[in-house]
Order: structure tokens, then sequence, then C-alpha cells
């Protein structure tokens, strides 16, 4: 009896272990996992791009009194991007602090642009939030200025779907739709292509300067006034489990006009910068990291805990189903005793 007991009570632990795991693989995809599945708060990523074709304008001949145009410049962007405060379970503030400087310069003079991007985002859709607002800072001595950032930027959300995105351009400090393309891959990894184009839109600088300077036809004293426009073309290449940008080619142009299609348009900077091969094997091969733990942790870990689960709540039905068969079988061979021989004596007596 104590090992029917004891078959029973072990046919119960393995039905209640099976209904455990599989309530845990039910509860990982639609409790935990989008609780596990948010932007690091720690943020180190340092990328650099590169442009051996660059146009620009040299901003110290200015004040000489000449527009000078250096074609074929090699430029570098160096961006820095760090996870700063406040940054909680819900959210993290994500500095990024860029640089174009020309190759063929050294120091202060080599330095075409900076700024610093600080934005909160939400850690699960890569949206910025609007508290603390974001800010650009374009001078050292000046603090940053705050602007409505409404897309992403550093990374996309979270599982991506084939559709567009708002995406933030940190240039025009507007928000523009960034399309999907298609899909392909690199390395044997599969991504999504983005693009978008943003058509010439006026910045809302502004420089007068003598007809002759700005080598415009006319009258060459005449004063002009110059608009600052800037128009890109931006391609990206996303892996799509954890929205890392893995790839990316940008062109871009500012140049001063009298209208955004001037023919006698001045260009300041055009550049074509792609990031160099370590920084995309770097940022592949961390994109892969992530979608692999993503995945085991959302999809495999429930998969197999389920299976367990269900493996051990038919192995308990099964041990305690035999466990009753062994008992009906035990009951049903009890003997009755046969009439003492006694009995058998007192009856014939009696007849």
């Amino acid at each position: 009896m104590a090992t029917v007991r004891t078959k029973r009570a072990a046919a119960l632990g393995l039905i209640g272990l099976g209904a455990g795991f599989t309530t845990v693989a039910v509860l990982i995809p639609t409790y935990a996992a989008p609780k596990l599945v948010k932007t690091p708060l720690s943020i180190d990523a340092p990328t650099v791009a590169t442009d051996n074709n660059a146009t620009l304008l040299d901003m110290g001949a200015i004040d000489t009194g000449k527009v000078v145009i250096n074609s074929g410049v090699a430029v570098t962007v160096q961006q820095y991007v760090t996870g700063e405060e406040p940054s909680n379970s819900d959210i993290v503030t994500i500095q990024s602090t860029q640089k174009v400087t020309r190759d063929d310069r050294e120091g202060d003079a080599a330095v075409v642009s900076a700024n610093v991007y600080r934005v909160t985002v939400d850690r699960a859709t890569a949206l910025p939030v609007q508290d603390p607002p974001a800010t650009i800072q374009r001078y050292a001595d000046k603090p940053g200025e705050e602007v409505v950032a409404e897309g992403v930027n550093f990374k996309f959300p979270f599982h991506l779907q084939k559709q567009s995105y708002p995406y933030f351009d940190t240039l025009a400090r507007e928000t523009y739709p960034i399309d999907f393309v298609e899909t392909t891959q690199i390395d044997g990894t599969e991504v999504f292509h983005f693009s978008h184009t943003i058509d010439p839109m006026d910045t809302g600088g502004k420089l007068t300067l003598p007809a002759s300077v700005w080598g415009l036809s006319g009258d060459p004293d005449a004063q002009v006034l110059m608009h600052r426009f800037y128009t890109a073309k931006r391609d990206l290449w996303v892996e799509p489990v954890t929205g890392a940008i893995v790839a990316g080619n940008q062109y871009a142009r500012q140049y001063y006009a009298r209208t955004a299609d001037d023919p006698e348009s001045v260009t300041i900077v055009e550049m074509a910068p792609a990031l160099d091969a370590q920084t995309k094997s770097e940022q592949l091969a961390q994109a892969v990291r992530y979608k692999r733990l993503i995945v085991w942790g959302t999809q495999y870990a429930p998969m197999g805990l389920g299976a367990v689960g269900v493996i051990a709540l038919l192995g308990g039905a099964a041990m305690l189903w035999r466990n009753r068969q062994i008992d009906s079988t035990a009951g049903s061979d009890v003997q009755v005793a046969a009439p003492h021989e006694d009995y058998d004596r007192i009856s014939t007596a009696t007849h």
C-alpha cells in the first residue's frame, strides 16, 4: 500500500511540475518578455563614417572676401553614443556627440561641424518622451537648445514591421517618415532596408555678402542675402528583431541660395559618408548577439518549457492512470474462503 501511495504522490508531483512549466511558458512571451526586451541602460557605442569625395566651403576664406569651394576632400564623421541620466526601468537618456572633420587639415581648422544631441527615449519603443525635452548643442560655450523630437534616431523599435517609421533628423530638427524598402541580407543576417529623401528646406541660417564674393552675375557690389538650405537622402539597414542599425549611407548637402532651386547656389558642405568596415562589423556582431538573447528568451525558452511541461503532464497522467489500473486489478483478485469441513458434517447430520 505504501508503494502505491508513493507512486500516486510521484504522479501528482509530475502533473504539478508540468502545470508549472506550462504556466511559465505562457507567461514568458505574454508578460515577462515585454519587460525584458528593452534598450539597455548601459550604452557605449563609438562609430566612424567616411567619405573621400566631399565638397566643402572654406569658411575661413569668406573672411578675406572670397568664396572658395574645395572638392574631393576626405572627411571623417565620428559619433560617440552613451547612456546618461535620467534613466530607469522605462526610459533611457541617450547622448550623441558628433564631429565632422576634414582629413587634410589639423586642429580647429579641420572641424567642419560638431554637435551634441541628447534625448530621452522609451526603452521599449525607442521613441522619444517629451519630459525631459530633447536638446541639440552646437556651440561649446552655449547650452543646448530644446527641440521637439518625435522620431527614432539611434535605433528602431524591437520586432520591426515592414512599414514606415518616424525619423528625427538632427540637422533639419524635424521628424520625417522613413520608408521600408526591402528585406535583404548582410553577411548572412536578415536586415530591413529603410530609406527617405528630405527635400530642400530652409534651416533659418542667413548670410549677406556682395554679389562679387558670392560669385553671382549682375552688380558686383550689390549686397545679396542668401538663405541656408539643407537636403538629404538616407538609407539605413536595420536588424528587425533588435531594431539595431547595422549599416547606413547618407547623402547630405547644405548650401547658400536665394531660393531652394537657385541655379547659382553656393555649396557649404556636400558629402555622402558611409559607416566604415570596422563599425559595420561591430554593429552587426552586437545586433546578432542581442538577437540571439531575445530569440532564446522569447521563443526557444517558452517552447522548451512548454514541451517539458506537456511531457510532465502526460507522464504524470499516465502514472496516475496506471496506478488506478493496478488498484482495480488487485481488488478483483481477492479470493472468497471455501466452507469449513465442520460445516459440511453438520449439514450432513441434519439431513
